[in-house]
C-alpha cells in the first residue's frame, strides 16, 4: 500500500511555477518568500528551482541552456535528455498570473506531506512503545506542539524586552550624510533599517542634495546603491568629479575645458584615490518589479548598506486597475518595509509641485521614519541657500534644518554643484 505521502503532490504546479521562472527569471523575486526548494515533491524540480535562484541572484540568466553544464552529472537532468525536459518546462503553465497560485500550492502540499509522516511516524510509535497510553498521548500533543507553525509576529513581553537589551548592546549602524546640521536632525545621521523622504518642488536642489549625501557616503566607504530614474548617472557622477576637481560641471561642456591636460590629470587621480563604494543603477523608466530584483541582488551579493531612489514618483509598472497614487502607495511601503527587512537605509526622493503639493503624499508620509521638504530662504542674496522643513518624524522631536530666516544649507556653484553647511 503506498504512503499518503505518495499521492500529496501536486506535480503540474511544480511544473508550470518552473515554466514561469525559466520564461521570466525576474518573476523569481515574487514567489522567493512563499516557497523554498525543498517544497517540491519532484527532486529534479527541487533542483532546477535551486539553480534558478542561484543563478539568478549571481546576476545570471537561467535557462534550459545555461543549466546544463550545472547539471552535468546529474542523474535525472544530465545530456540532451535533460536539457529537453527543462525546455518541455517553458510550455507547462497557461499564464504567468498563475504563478503565485503554483508557488502557493506546492508550498501548502510541502506542509501536508510533514503532517503526514509526523502521523504516519506516530502510529507505528504508538504500537510499539511500552509506556502507558496517557503518557504516550502527551508527548503526541507535545511533539504536535513543537512542530506546529509558529507566528513571525507574535512575541511575547519579554521577547520583546530581551530584544531591546540586545539593541542596547549593538546599537544601529548610523552613516552620516556629511552634512553637520542634516546629521544633527536626524540624531547622527541615517540610520539601518529607517527610510528617509526628501521632497522638494522642481530645480529645487533634490538631486543636488542626493547626490551630495551619496558622495559623502562614498567617501566614507559606505557602500549603497544610487537608483537613477531622472538624471543620468553619468551626469551625477560628473558633478562628483568636478567637485573634487574644484571645478563646476558646466566646465566640461566647453571645449577648452575638455581638452585641458591638467584638469584630466586631476580628475584621474581623483578616480585613482577615491573609494568605490557608490554602486548606480540608470534605471529610467525603471519599473517596481525591476528595482526589486536589482536591490534583492545587491542585498544578496554586495551586501550594500543603503540606498538612495531618485525619484519615487518616476517608478514605473502600476497594474492594470490601479490607480497611480495608490501604486504609489504601495511603492513606498514596499521600500520601507525592504528596508526595515535587510536592516538598511533607505533615502526617497520625491516631487512636490508648485502650490507645495505632493503627488501620492500620504504614501510617502506613511514609509518614511523622516521626511524633509527642500525650502529657499525669504532672505535676500540667499539665491542659493537652502533650508530643509521636517513635516514627519517617527524617532525624533519636529526640528527643521535651518528656517526662512536663517537657512542652514548652501549650494556651492563653484565646484559640483554640491550642497554643503552655511558655516556661521
Amino acid at each position: 500500500m503506498r504512503s499518503a505521502i505518495q499521492t500529496c503532490h501536486d506535480l503540474e504546479s511544480e511544473k508550470g511555477l518552473l515554466g514561469i521562472i525559466l520564461t521570466d527569471n525576474h518573476l523569481i523575486w515574487d514567489i522567493c518568500d512563499i516557497i523554498k526548494p525543498s517544497d517540491f515533491f519532484e527532486k529534479a524540480h527541487a533542483d532546477i528551482f535551486e539553480a534558478c535562484l542561484e543563478k539568478i541572484i549571481s546576476g545570471g540568466n537561467a535557462s534550459p541552456v545555461s543549466l546544463q553544464l550545472k547539471f552535468s552529472n546529474h542523474p535525472a537532468l544530465s545530456g540532451i535528455q535533460g536539457r529537453d525536459y527543462m525546455v518541455s518546462l517553458l510550455d507547462a503553465f497557461f499564464s504567468k498570473l498563475n504563478l503565485k497560485e503554483y508557488a502557493t500550492r506546492v508550498a501548502d502540499l510541502a506542509g501536508r506531506r510533514r503532517l503526514i509522516q509526523m502521523a504516519e511516524d506516530v502510529l507505528e510509535s504508538i504500537t510499539t512503545d511500552p509506556r502507558p497510553s496517557n503518557d504516550i498521548a502527551s508527548d503526541i500533543i507535545s511533539r504536535f506542539s513543537d512542530n506546529s507553525p509558529k507566528s513571525e509576529i507574535a512575541q511575547t513581553k519579554k521577547q520583546v524586552a530581551k530584544q531591546f537589551l540586545e539593541s542596547l548592546e549593538k546599537p544601529k549602524d548610523c552613516y552620516k550624510t556629511g552634512l553637520n546640521c542634516l546629521d544633527s536632525a536626524m540624531g547622527g545621521g541615517v540610520f539601518a533599517g529607517f527610510t528617509y523622504g526628501l521632497a522638494g518642488q522642481e530645480k529645487r536642489g533634490k538631486t543636488t542634495l542626493a547626490n551630495t549625501i551619496s558622495h559623502n557616503l562614498n567617501q566614507n566607504g559606505v557602500l549603497h546603491a544610487y537608483i537613477a530614474l531622472e538624471m543620468g548617472s553619468m551626469q551625477i557622477e560628473a558633478r562628483n568629479q568636478a567637485r573634487m576637481a574644484g571645478v563646476n560641471s558646466l566646465a566640461f561642456l566647453q571645449e577648452s575645458m575638455r581638452s585641458n591636460v591638467d584638469l584630466k590629470r586631476r580628475i584621474a587621480e581623483n578616480i585613482e584615490s577615491c573609494p568605490d563604494s557608490t554602486i548606480y543603477l540608470n534605471m529610467a523608466g525603471g519599473s517596481l518589479m525591476q528595482i526589486q530584483s536589482e536591490l534583492l541582488k545587491l542585498i544578496s551579493k554586495q551586501k550594500i548598506k543603503g540606498f538612495i531612489l531618485d525619484y519615487w514618483q518616476l517608478v514605473t509598472g502600476v497594474p492594470k486597475g490601479q490607480t497611480k497614487s495608490d501604486f504609489l502607495f504601495e511603492v513606498a511601503q514596499w521600500m520601507a518595509n525592504f528596508s526595515k527587512k535587510h536592516d538598511i537605509f533607505c533615502i526617497l526622493l520625491s516631487q512636490v509641485n508648485r502650490e507645495g503639493a505632493m503627488f501620492g503624499s500620504s504614501g510617502i508620509e506613511k514609509a518614511c521614519d523622516q521626511l524633509y521638504t527642500i525650502e529657499l530662504p525669504e532672505i535676500e542674496g540667499g539665491a542659493r541657500d537652502l533650508w530643509l522643513k521636517m513635516t514627519h518624524s517617527r524617532y525624533t522631536p519636529i526640528f527643521d534644518v535651518g528656517s526662512s530666516q536663517n537657512p542652514a544649507l548652501t549650494v556651492n556653484t563653484k565646484a559640483g554643484p554640491f550642497i554643503e553647511d552655511i558655516l556661521r
